[in-house]
């Protein structure tokens, strides 16, 4: 029966890397320029923004990028979270303490992993929230009517995308795993 557990278990973890990758490839929010006719107009994915067709509209977004070190960090702390929730499915009977407390080491990344994961989206959230409202008002949710000159206005629709959800479910699963993994697996 313990193997039976064991294997379960692994095919939960895998569960959680597949939310973790899909949740960093999708979309995690995005505007609609009415005006342009324009979906997907700007794109935040977790390392970085990205424009659709804006043509000479972009000039009105400098400096909305962020700094060019924050793409390499996000993509080194993607690669850590997988990397070691693929090593938690090979380290069966490794505990580590914490002061007083032990804990399986498997459970404890589960744990720590989930707890970044939504560290991440609420700071994205934060920052978004700020970011967007330094160009031209734009609200982060919902419909902003943005006027930059004469012929250059339009409502702009914003609002998150299932990547950002599937991080939000992605960070809570893990934590379920974590909490539940002594009644999941010996």
């Amino acid at each position: 029966m313990g193997n039976k557990k064991a294997l379960i278990f692994r095919g939960l973890i895998i569960i959680a890397i597949a939310g973790l990758v899909a949740g960093w490839f999708l979309d995690w929010w995005s505007t609609y320029v009415v005006h342009l006719q324009l979906a997907d107009a700007v794109v935040i994915h977790p390392w970085g923004l990205e424009y659709g067709d804006l043509g000479t509209f972009k000039g009105y977004l400098e400096g909305a990028d962020m700094p060019a070190i924050f793409a390499p960090l996000m993509w080194i702390y993607f690669g850590l979270c997988v990397v070691v929730l693929l090593a938690s499915l090979f380290l069966r009977g490794k505990t580590i303490k914490i002061w007083k407390y032990s804990f399986s080491l498997p459970g404890f990344i589960l744990f720590a992993v989930g707890v970044s994961y939504i560290v991440v989206a609420i700071t994205v959230t934060i920052v978004a929230a700020i970011r967007t409202g330094d160009f031209y008002g734009l609200k982060l949710l919902g419909t902003t009517y943005v006027y930059v000159q004469d012929h250059v206005e339009s409502d702009m629709i914003s609002g998150f995308e299932i990547g950002y959800w599937l991080v939000w479910g992605t960070g809570v699963y893990c934590l379920i795993l974590a909490l539940l993994r002594k009644k999941l697996y010996i």
